[in-house]
């Protein structure tokens, strides 16, 4: 009888992983996390159109947006600085969020072909964002900047939510640089809609691969994390 399971806890996993594509010079930061599959419906049908997948490899980056700078907002009491409101924080994240997935998931995929269970290995792209911004909507449960703000540092503290990239939204004036040679990466970026719908090409940078890139087989490696015949698992174009 053939197995049905949804995948839960990872079989493997790899935290502040590397792309080995070239493996003299790793780029880019990220966790891993791999699960092997059951011949369920989301794995047969719903993961990547016309595809099935014996396994999944989750590939997690956490982003941190330190500070969102906006002059036309009033200061929130304490606050060393004006920032936007919760409202145009929520909407520039899905903006973004929105350009990743599209760019890594839905449009394009990847696999991994490696050994029994891992033959058909879907390579699933996931941003995890943390916000640093205090506003109002956090007033109920943190009634001052200084306690959300112990409370991100205490997320931050737990080794799977260490930033891989942290991030500057910078008044709309300003330019957008990163800076890769840092960990974590670091990021300024120009507070405008053209930004936040492209930021997917900075994100590509942040999982080692050249400004906006797709997820290819000819650009990314996990090394020996998955193997096949004794060697490195192979890569196949979705």
């Amino acid at each position: 009888m053939e197995s049905k399971n949804h995948y839960n806890y990872p079989i493997k996993q790899l935290l502040n992983a590397r792309n080995l594509h070239d493996a003299s010079n790793p780029k880019g930061r990220f966790n891993i996390y791999l699960y092997p599959l059951g011949k369920d419906e989301y794995s047969q049908q719903k993961m990547f159109a016309g595809k099935k997948f014996t396994a999944v490899m989750t590939l997690i980056v956490n982003l941190y947006f330190r500070s969102w700078h906006d002059p036309k907002k009033p200061k929130h009491a304490g606050m060393g600085k004006a920032e936007c409101g919760f409202k145009n924080i929520q909407d520039a994240l899905v903006k973004m969020v929105r350009g990743i997935n599209q760019a890594f998931w839905l449009n394009r995929g990847m696999e991994i072909n490696g050994d029994s269970p891992f033959e058909h290995t879907f390579i699933q792209v996931q941003p995890r964002v943390l916000a640093r911004t205090y506003t109002t909507p956090y007033l109920d449960d943190y009634n001052s900047k200084s306690k959300w703000e112990d409370h991100v540092d205490e997320i931050m503290q737990m080794p799977e939510f260490q930033p891989h990239c942290t991030i500057d939204v910078n008044r709309p004036s300003s330019s957008t640089s990163i800076d890769l040679t840092t960990n974590p990466i670091e990021i300024e970026l120009k507070k405008n809609n053209l930004e936040f719908d492209n930021f997917w090409e900075y994100f590509s940078q942040i999982l080692g691969l050249p400004k906006g890139s797709f997820l290819r087989a000819n650009n990314f490696s996990i090394g020996d994390f998955i193997k096949k015949g004794g060697g490195n698992a192979t890569y196949s174009n979705l």
